[in-house]
């Protein structure tokens, strides 16, 4: 009987063992899951995060492209109003010399340093060729500004 008592001891303690390691095995499983399972939340908050930031980013910048964007119209739109102004101003300097000259080809006289007329026509078409050459020189400063754009 002690020999079945020891078989039976036996049994029960590889018995217990086997339990025991079961259950060892199964808690190790539990954690290789929950560790799985952790590791995948955590790398799909972040990659959530970094996505709501892209939205966010992208969402910024389209509405700063389309601020630049309706700047440059303005700034078009008011180079060519001034552009159109100085056109309109060189004309009138322009018909306004031509008057000019015309007066004094029919008075039939030379403009000399000796007659005051003369010399007052020949100091208004002085100033009048400096303010066409200074408007030619913004015309063309505003053309160079409206090609860059």
């Amino acid at each position: 009987m002690e020999q079945q008592a020891l078989e039976y001891s036996e049994v029960q303690t590889n018995h217990m063992d086997q339990e025991v390691s079961r259950r060892e095995t199964k808690r190790n499983k539990n954690k290789i899951v929950w560790t799985v399972v952790t590791s995948l939340l955590m790398v799909g908050i972040w990659v959530g995060i970094m996505y709501i930031f892209y939205l966010q980013a992208n969402s910024y910048m389209t509405t700063m492209k389309e601020e630049i964007n309706t700047e440059i119209q303005q700034v078009k739109i008011y180079n060519l109003k001034e552009l159109d102004d100085i056109k309109v101003e060189m004309n009138k300097l322009h018909v306004e010399m031509e008057s000019i000259k015309d007066e004094l080809a029919s008075t039939g006289r030379a403009v000399d340093g000796t007659d005051k007329t003369g010399q007052a026509l020949q100091e208004q078409i002085t100033s009048l060729n400096q303010q066409l050459s200074g408007l030619k020189n913004s015309l063309t400063k505003l053309e160079d500004a409206a090609r860059a754009w």
